[in-house]
């Protein structure tokens, strides 16, 4: 195992997690030493956060066991929620990466922070944000990820390019700012700040890539990756999008998914026994919150169980001059809980109003 990446105890999850991100140096290459793995912890912590966010109301609530089968060598699992999972992972690493490359955490991430203007040669660019550091983010989440796919055929290429195109969404939606210095408004220097994307807005693009994503059909399951030269061996080779049909723009899956209602320790999924729902309505309420109740308790043959408590904090604080004092009133109220329960036998739901599902 090489020495430079010992990423331990990784999201304190399962230590095998360590070995899904090693980076297995091959002939020609070298090991990067260990300077990144703090980075790399965050960036997976990160993902993680942000998944869980985009699919806190769905039946599969990215669960963290499922980072761990995504990254796993010659991963043969490809369903839809693993696309998605994969395109987070390598954006995040990239964007963290570039984050801490362009804070100076890192001895081998330089750039020039001056360059000439194609335009007009006499103006010159002074950038606080380097795209070099980008290059080399991208540069770390390939090498960090990709290595671990070793397969040849259709699912190797499939997770490969989900892998990819998380990496892609990032270099599209980087942005620059600028500004100019100059006598008389000449914008002899003008000041520019490239930066990437927040994580949120990447998941947002991520999860409707989710909605959109295709299935690949089981006719083409057989496809092999053809060998041949260093070109022809690479998956995003223009050739084998065309020859697939496959858009670098677009998230692609082979396996159809579980409904997900119960748990299945194959996939890591728990199922939504004992899952939260929210009971909020209102038009500044997503669709998919309003329905998580029915998605994910009465759908899936379960009981809405509603429990309230009160709480309370301070609050209406008002400084007084006279007293040099603060003093608060005391606001309690009723907060209102709902998740999913099995159903009450028949002999006993009489006893008991129907809830949200009519059981």
């Amino acid at each position: 195992m090489p020495p430079g990446l010992q990423i331990n105890e990784l999201l304190s999850m399962n230590s095998n997690f360590v070995d899904t991100l090693q980076y297995h140096h091959s002939k020609g290459h070298r090991c990067y030493n260990d300077e990144y793995e703090e980075s790399i912890r965050k960036a997976v912590d990160l993902a993680v956060k942000e998944c869980k966010f985009q699919f806190q109301w769905n039946r599969w609530d990215c669960p963290r066991s499922n980072f761990l089968t995504s990254l796993r060598k010659n991963q043969q699992i490809s369903t839809r929620e693993l696309a998605f999972v994969r395109a987070m992972v390598s954006s995040s690493i990239m964007i963290t990466i570039s984050r801490h490359c362009s804070s100076g955490n890192f001895k081998h991430c330089t750039c020039d922070h001056y360059k000439q203007d194609q335009m007009d040669p006499l103006k010159i660019w002074h950038w606080k944000g380097c795209v070099d550091n980008v290059k080399f983010a991208y540069k770390i989440a390939k090498l960090y990820l990709d290595d671990r796919e070793i397969g040849r055929d259709l699912k190797a290429f499939v997770n490969l390019h989900n892998f990819q195109f998380g990496r892609l969404i990032v270099k599209k939606t980087m942005q620059d700012s600028c500004r100019c210095n100059g006598y008389s408004g000449s914008c002899s220097l003008k000041i520019c700040r490239l930066s990437v994307p927040d994580i949120r807005s990447v998941g947002h693009l991520f999860k409707e890539a989710y909605k959109k994503a295709k299935l690949l059909e089981a006719n083409i399951h057989s496809y092999t990756v053809q060998s041949g030269n260093s070109k022809s061996k690479s998956p995003f080779h223009p050739q084998i999008h065309e020859q697939l049909g496959i858009s670098k723009n677009r998230m692609y899956f082979m396996d159809k998914s579980p409904n997900y209602c119960k748990a299945d320790k194959s996939l890591g999924t728990y199922g939504t026994l004992g899952r939260v729902c929210s009971g909020k309505t209102g038009d500044d309420v997503s669709k998919v919150e309003r329905r998580s109740c029915m998605e994910l308790c009465c759908s899936c043959g379960y009981h809405v169980q509603q429990s309230s408590f009160s709480t309370s904090e301070y609050c209406k604080c008002r400084f007084s001059d006279y007293y040099f004092s603060v003093s608060c009133k005391n606001c309690s109220w009723q907060v209102v809980t709902k998740k999913c329960v099995l159903p009450l036998k028949k002999s006993f739901r009489r006893w008991y109003p129907k809830d949200e599902c009519g059981i």
